[in-house]
């Protein structure tokens, strides 16, 4: 990883650890106007994600307790406190997340919302209140907060050479392995297809047909890759068998080309992983070196 992307890193993190701390200790919790509010209706408790928690994924679970498993939740989610315009407010009934998972001592409901590729990276409020069966709601819980920063990789893949008008697809591998110091390109395809069964190597997005540049992005679970690679598969009924490297990661100069390994183990998202895709290599008889 070089000085840049660790810098870049380093900022953004303490950035939101900034943000994230900056939140209020008390927290506006009152209702909108023109509703039915009931101070019966009990107020639910936020459990996860924990206040001021910072997550690499972009997946996220929200969990909270209600004392009453007939209750229906809103939901929101906002980028201020204010919850003027909020990026996310749902009604959620029993069935939208199931039965409870389990009854607590003190008769409280677990109930859990998963939002799924909804938010992007940035600091996060949010708060849940109850309604009744009568439309009814309670006072709104406390006010939280979480930050996403997704774990990942983005770049631009430059293609040299002519296009082969064979062309079935292009894509980017990732491995967490370098399979590319083995002594034939068979060997290679074969190493390539058991890591991807063993669950070493992501076939990731492929990228547009017949163009110069193409600029990817990726998410990744957080760990260390040591080889970034840009495939060709030809247009034939066994493509997948016939696709030759033609391009890697790499931060070394001259023929050696050697794979430079992106350290993701602590989460981040690094921006500049650029590699160049030469199409003479798909004639070349040895491997990409």
């Amino acid at each position: 990883m070089n000085k840049k992307n660790i810098f870049r890193q380093l900022f953004i993190i303490i950035s939101i650890m900034i943000i994230l701390y900056g939140c209020s200790e008390k927290n506006p919790v009152s209702n909108d106007e023109n509703e039915s509010i009931s101070p019966g209706i009990p107020v639910p408790m936020l459990m996860y994600p924990l206040d001021k928690d910072t997550s690499f994924s972009d997946i996220v679970t929200l969990t909270w307790e209600t004392a009453d498993s007939t209750l229906q939740s809103h939901l929101q989610i906002d980028t201020t406190e204010i919850f003027e315009n909020p990026v996310f407010s749902k009604i959620i009934h029993v069935s939208d997340y199931g039965l409870p998972d389990s009854l607590l001592p003190d008769s409280g409901w677990m109930n859990h919302y998963k939002l799924e590729d909804t938010l992007e990276d940035d600091v996060y409020f949010w708060r849940v209140r109850c309604l009744d069966s009568t439309g009814t709601y309670g006072f709104w819980s406390e006010i939280q907060c979480f930050a996403l920063l997704k774990t990942g990789i983005s770049g631009t893949i430059t293609f040299l050479g002519d296009w082969p008008g064979s062309t079935k697809e292009i894509r980017l591998i990732i491995s967490k392995y370098f399979y590319g110091n083995i002594s034939d390109p068979d060997s290679q395809v074969s190493s390539v297809i058991e890591g991807f069964l063993n669950g070493e190597i992501i076939f990731g997005e492929q990228a547009d047909l017949f163009c110069d540049t193409y600029d990817y992005h990726i998410e990744l679970e957080p760990d260390l890759y040591e080889w970034i690679s840009v495939f060709w598969f030809p247009d034939e009924p066994n493509y997948i068998l016939l696709m030759k490297e033609i391009g890697r990661y790499s931060t070394t100069q001259g023929e050696e080309n050697l794979p430079a390994a992106i350290d993701l183990r602590n989460g981040g998202y690094l921006t500049g992983i650029n590699i160049n895709a030469d199409f003479n290599h798909i004639n070349n008889e040895n491997l990409l070196l």
